[in-house]
């Protein structure tokens, strides 16, 4: 997915460009932070979007950041069990994923790499038509069984995110699973799979789960 660009009269291919959606931080932070490093390892020019929660440490490993111009930045004040339902709203709305999609465009992002847990993110990535990859930081097996048996999208708010969806022109979600992950099938991302520059739409591969619940 590289662009070729004028250089002395010739034309080269540009080195393909990751954006990387962050907001909370705490255990969603540092898989995508890695994430970043081997995309950059790998060629990528690589640029995060940051809430204030996220920004000190993208900027500790001099990766370019850009920052939410509307939506809120998460209430890391008082936990998350306590605020799960808010938080939830947050991350599935327009705001996050309006910011998201003009960044991708602005940046003309070849690939997208969001957090399981901002939903709107993902549903951006899919109204740009990028490739889009969304890294799962605990057990994937796990996520899946607790919807599966006791019902309902998890930490996604999925009413909210289905706002999102139908004000970006796409479609309500399929269902629960579905609406986690935004993902066909069940996977589990492996970052360490992330391909050479040139290879966008490879980066973050999904790889398919041996085991199902």
């Amino acid at each position: 997915m590289n662009r070729e660009a004028p250089v002395n009269g010739a034309r080269r291919p540009r080195p393909a460009r990751a954006l990387v959606a962050t907001w909370a931080s705490g255990g969603n932070l540092p898989p995508l932070l890695a994430v970043a490093e081997l995309l950059s390892a790998s060629g990528f020019v690589v640029q995060l979007l940051t809430s204030s929660a996220t920004r000190t440490a993208a900027a500790e490993r001099a990766f370019p950041t850009a920052p939410y111009p509307t939506a809120p930045d998460p209430v890391e004040s008082v936990p998350f069990e306590a605020i799960a339902a808010e938080l939830s709203r947050r991350a599935a709305g327009l705001e996050v994923a309006r910011d998201v999609l003009d960044l991708v465009r602005e940046a003309s992002a070849d690939v997208l790499v969001a957090d399981c847990m901002l939903p709107a993110a993902l549903a951006a990535g899919e109204a740009a038509g990028v490739p889009t990859t969304s890294i799962v930081h605990f057990p994937y097996a796990l996520a899946r069984a607790v919807m599966t048996q006791r019902g309902g999208a998890w930490t996604t708010d999925r009413a909210s995110l289905d706002d999102t969806r139908r004000a970006l022109g796409l479609g309500p979600t399929a269902g629960n699973v579905a609406a986690w992950g935004i993902t066909r099938a069940p996977a589990r991302y492996a970052p360490a799979l992330v391909r050479p520059a040139g290879r966008a739409a490879a980066a973050c591969r999904p790889r398919r789960s041996a085991r199902r619940p």
